[in-house]
Formats: structure tokens, C-alpha cells, sequence
């Protein structure tokens, strides 16, 4: 495969990703397709959950809700 082609799939695979990311109806949705794509495409990576942080500060409690696990 050529290295074009290469660039051409990762393109053609980050768009659909953003497409799809775009079409979530919430944030938490939006959260929840973030971890899913991370255990789908990061390798060595078994669980996923998202913490917000707002105007730069954390939470005061930090809750982690696992969102997708590796099966």
C-alpha cells in the first residue's frame, strides 16, 4: 500500500469520526463516542471514561462513570 493511500484511509477515517462525533444529540453522547473510539483505536487500550473540566478548573468531585470497556 502506498503511503498516499495511507494518508488518504486516515483521512477518510477521521472525517467519518468527526461526522459521527458531530451527530451525537448530547455532550454525554459526544463523551461516550470519544471513549468508545479510544478502546477501538488506541492499542493497549482496554477501558475508557471522560471527567470535564470547566473554565479550566476541575470538578470539586470528580466522578468517573466507565463508558466502554475492551471485550
Amino acid at each position: 500500500m502506498s503511503e498516499r493511500s495511507e494518508y488518504e484511509q486516515l483521512a477518510t477515517a477521521l472525517a467519518h469520526m468527526a461526522r459521527d462525533l458531530l451527530s451525537q444529540h448530547s455532550v454525554q453522547d459526544t463523551l461516550n463516542r470519544i471513549a468508545e473510539y479510544s478502546v477501538e483505536l488506541i492499542e493497549g487500550v482496554d477501558a475508557a471514561w471522560a471527567c470535564g473540566a470547566f473554565n479550566r478548573h476541575p470538578p470539586s468531585t470528580v466522578t468517573h462513570d466507565l463508558v466502554t470497556m475492551r471485550r
